[in-house]
């Protein structure tokens, strides 16, 4: 029992609460006396009144070993278990316990669901104290669950309270302040109840094989991600200041439909942040009715800032995981070149309520820089990173870059670029950002096909990857930085995987210190993040960079040894959303 229940029940009832220690196999075991007790213990070794009966107890490689008046003779017609566990008239236990230099004993797991992580035995006990503590937990199991580093993870499961308002993030928080990172749950799974005994115990093996079987049902993927090709990224008022955003978002519209013999498709889909001038009035219908596919092929725009193409494929993920549709094109579009200066950036419009609120994102990463210790020498230096990553990338062709107006690859990454040349760049907002170590405007359109399993099963067609979900997340808006710790980490938990599952993680560089960050709370080096380079060097075409990176987490998960990626976008405003891909 916890303390805290110990010292409830007192108070309540006031009477004694003596805490004791026995199995069917060796009743009248280890017990606290009302003359001699300590509290967190389960006692010495049972007194009895005649003195010539008596219990005794050891450890044994840290295991509860006993020998008492009562200890049964073996398990009955299981012989092997038998002779494991009754041994010269001791009973091995099962139990792991300690003992202080008093004599007192003191449970610590049981030896079946001892975790082994990091090199450290971890009691699912102690993890399960701290969540029981929570208000509105009723009741808690902590399990071992396989980590692919060929340890354990750990899995916590909670019944709460009706109306209860816990939640994964919550739990979290709660748990690293009184226990250490490898201690805390990196799953979290809310149930209306626990699996008993017939001794009313819970039954741990049977969450064990519960989550084998759920883990399988949630990762298969319910859209499949066919295809998908982007123009290049070129730089605003440069090869592209010449084509309208409707007539770009045409070429890889047009591109993509013949390499699929694709004529009609159940829905399009289109991201874009700056619907004005020639972007206005829904931009995917009017590239459709500019591009070789047939007028009967419905098109929306949508608008969710940085990851706007990013929900456009969440959106065709819904329709085509409900059965509404089973092929939807996803695109995202772009043209600063062709946008009003004073409308690139920022909310030139803003109601005058939300001008303390929504301030340029720039200030907002400066804070979070600061108070996470990020420095300017860590961005600069990540910069660099990215500009090498991009620069040494696969062809455009393998990247799914298609030329467009004599442009046949993205020509914001430098060739040259040194630390120095960063190192001596002004800031931006008086702190440690600036033009090198953040994303840089860009002119960009994409599309990709999506579609049901069931349809690509009738089509000739090679699917990139599979799409298993999405996980949207909202915080205040000077946390937005932050954001996309919490919506990978409620994705990831939604599908029963660990930050060790997945092998390609693609984290928009909105700013260096933006994937520094995100990198540090996940326990990730940089090395393992935007292998191809990211939004930094790239570029960032706000509406066309959610179909970007879908499709180079896709190719790089196909020629890796791993099965998952995950891609995962910071929004403005205080949003972040990700998508967890697997092969």
């Amino acid at each position: 029992l916890s303390k805290e229940t110990i010292l409830a029940f007192r108070d309540r009832f006031h009477v004694p609460l003596l805490e004791t220690y026995g199995l069917t196999e060796a009743p009248m075991g280890l017990s606290n006396m009302l003359d001699d007790s300590r509290e967190g213990s389960i006692g010495k070794p049972a007194r009895h009144s005649d003195p010539t009966i008596f219990t005794q107890a050891k450890l044994v490689d840290n295991e509860i070993v006993l020998s008492t008046p009562a200890l049964a003779l073996g398990y009955w017609g299981n012989k092997d278990a038998t002779q494991e566990s009754f041994q010269n008239n001791w009973f091995y236990t099962g139990d792991y316990g300690r003992q202080d230099r008093d004599g007192y004993y003191y449970f610590v797991d049981r030896k079946k669901d001892l975790i082994r992580k990091k090199g450290e035995n971890i009691s699912s006990r102690e993890i399960e104290l701290v969540i029981a503590n929570l208000p509105g937990v009723v009741s808690v199991a902590v399990i071992p669950i396989p980590s692919p580093l060929g340890e354990d993870d750990i899995k916590a499961y909670i019944v709460t309270q009706p109306g209860s308002n816990l939640n994964f993030d919550l739990v979290r928080a709660h748990c690293l302040k009184q226990l250490s990172y490898q201690k805390t749950p990196a799953l979290v799974e809310f149930v209306e109840s626990l699996p008993q005994t017939p001794t009313n115990k819970v039954a741990k093996q049977e969450l064990k094989l519960m989550f084998q079987t759920n883990q399988s049902h949630k990762l298969t993927p319910r859209m499949l991600l066919v295809d998908g090709l982007r123009t290049p990224i070129a730089k605003m008022d440069g090869a592209f200041k010449d084509i309208r955003p409707d007539e770009l978002l045409t070429h890889p519209l047009n591109a993509l439909a013949k390499r699929l013999s694709l004529t009609h498709a159940d829905d399009f889909i289109v991201g874009c942040v700056n619907q004005l001038g020639e972007a206005q009035r829904n931009i995917a219908r009017q590239a459709i009715l500019l591009s070789d596919l047939s007028s009967s092929t419905p098109a929306t725009t949508i608008n969710r800032l940085s990851a706007s193409s990013l929900e456009a494929a969440r959106l065709a993920f819904a329709t085509i995981a409900s059965g509404l549709s089973d092929s939807v094109l996803v695109g995202g579009v772009e043209s600063f070149s062709r946008t009003k200066e004073s409308d690139r950036l920022g909310y030139p419009h803003l109601h005058p309520k939300l001008t303390k609120t929504l301030l340029p994102s720039g200030v907002f990463m400066e804070s979070l820089a600061q108070q996470s210790h990020i420095s300017r020498s860590d961005q600069d230096e990540y910069a660099l990173l990215s500009n090498e990553r991009s620069l040494n990338s696969p062809t455009p062709e393998a990247r799914g870059v298609i030329p467009v107006a004599g442009l046949d690859h993205d020509d914001i990454p430098r060739s040259g670029l040194a630390l120095d040349r960063l190192s001596n760049l002004p800031p931006l907002f008086a702190g440690t950002i600036t033009a090198g170590n953040s994303s840089k405007l860009g002119d960009s359109a994409g599309v990709l096909l999506m579609a049901s399993p069931s349809l690509v099963a009738t089509q000739s067609w090679q699917p990139l990857a599979g799409i298993i979900g999405f996980s949207l997340f909202a915080t205040d808006p000077k946390d937005y930085g932050s954001a996309p710790v919490s919506a990978i980490r409620n994705l990831l938990n939604q599908h029963d995987l660990t930050i060790d599952h997945i092998g390609i993680w693609e984290i928009h560089e909105a700013y260096a210190a933006e994937a520094l960050y995100v990198a540090r709370q996940l326990h990730l080096s940089p090395s393992r993040i935007n292998l191809w380079g990211g939004a930094v060097s790239l570029g960032h075409p706000f509406g066309a960079t959610g179909v970007r990176l879908l499709p180079s987490a896709a190719h790089q998960l196909a020629s890796s040894d791993s099965s998952y990626a995950v891609v995962s976008i910071c929004i403005g405003g205080g949003q972040a959303l990700a998508c967890l891909l697997t092969k």
